[in-house]
């Protein structure tokens, strides 16, 4: 292929590129900040709460950040994110319903999966929640303090506010890696556990 032909081959692939980026970069598809964030003194895992956005924005913010929404595991960890930042937001959290469609009542309940994989089954819905009730609810929040069942759980649909409730705010739980010095200890406990073992034989 001489230089002309290459030129010709790689123009639309550059102007491509080039449209691309410009999207990446345009407002319409920017992903939402980060606004503050804290450690969990019961996992000493590391969260981030992000500025209003859908819930969707919110996890792929969260993926870009090494984490996901946040999987709540018990009702001290509940407690802890929705004392932290439950003032006059929602927060959005990890689970939701992938079944587009599967109706209300216990089938629509029973297919939440949290965002990470985690097979938690702690369970903090808002009483007659999850009920799709607006259709399209297949997305989990805390309801913000001052609100009807404030600290509990509600389906909604993927916007940035719900209409008489306050505006939706992602929250990013980041689970830290192990680092090298325990990962290192932790390898030479094991290997003097296996001599141990051998030399009792």
């Amino acid at each position: 292929m001489n230089t002309s032909q290459l030129i010709r081959h790689t123009k639309p692939l550059l102007g491509a590129t080039a449209a691309l980026c410009a999207l990446l970069n345009s407002p319409a598809v920017a992903l939402p900040g980060i606004l503050d964030t804290a450690v969990n003194p019961g996992n000493n895992h590391v969260y981030y709460l992000l500025a209003n956005s859908n819930w969707t924005d919110a996890q792929s913010a969260a993926v870009g950040i090494g984490g996901n929404l946040v999987t709540v595991n018990d009702l001290a960890e509940n407690n802890w994110v929705w004392n932290l930042w439950g003032t006059n937001r929602n927060l959005w959290i990890g689970l939701h319903d992938p079944i587009i469609g599967d109706g209300t009542g216990a089938t629509h309940a029973a297919n939440f999966v949290w965002a990470d994989g985690d097979a938690s089954a702690f369970r903090n819905w808002r009483a007659g929640e999850p009920n799709n009730g607006n259709t399209g609810e297949y997305d989990a929040y805390i309801l913000g303090k001052g609100l009807s069942g404030g600290g509990q759980w509600n389906d909604g649909p993927d916007v940035t506010a719900t209409g008489g409730q306050f505006s939706q705010f992602g929250v990013v739980e980041v689970v830290p890696e192990p680092s090298a010095g325990l990962l290192l200890a932790g390898g030479m406990l094991t290997a003097f556990g296996a001599r141990r073992m051998r030399s009792r034989r």
